[in-house]
């Protein structure tokens, strides 16, 4: 799962909430279910860097200086931040998935399979870990593990 995906949607999800698709409502409460494990500090930064409504993004070089710190201390941090949401994101993405009936998790499966062919973002081996982790929990899902 690519994380920094779902920090660079942040924003866009909050000003688009009301056209978005199921499928990118789904991945809005996984982000939110992920920051809400960090403490504020830790999500403020993330929002400092990645919750734009502009395609500029800010550089670590600008973001260090509004932190008054060194770009390889801020970069420390944010590393460390980015890795703790990574992992409340897939603790998120495991515990949504249950909530899911097995026919909703099929078309979230269908629906990100195609887009993905479309966008053309993926290669052919990205594509098949992709698919072979979302068979996976669909397995876990149908054997109650």
């Amino acid at each position: 799962m690519n994380y920094k995906h779902f920090l660079r949607r942040w924003g866009y999800y909050d000003t688009n909430i009301n056209d978005l698709t199921a499928f990118e409502k789904y991945k809005m409460r996984l982000l939110y279910a992920a920051l809400m494990k960090l403490e504020p500090e830790e999500r403020q930064l993330l929002a400092d860097k990645y919750y734009k409504f502009s395609e500029k993004m800010v550089t670590d070089n600008e973001l260090a200086y509004q932190y008054n710190t060194t770009v390889a201390e801020y970069k420390a941090v944010m590393n460390e931040c980015e890795a703790k949401f990574h992992e409340a994101l897939k603790q998120a993405e495991t515990s949504q998935w249950y909530t899911l009936s097995h026919a909703d998790g099929l078309k979230i499966m269908d629906r990100t399979i195609k887009n993905l062919t479309l966008s053309k973002q993926y290669n052919r081996d990205d594509l098949k870990a992709i698919i072979g982790e979302t068979l996976n929990q669909v397995v876990k899902n149908e054997s109650g593990e």
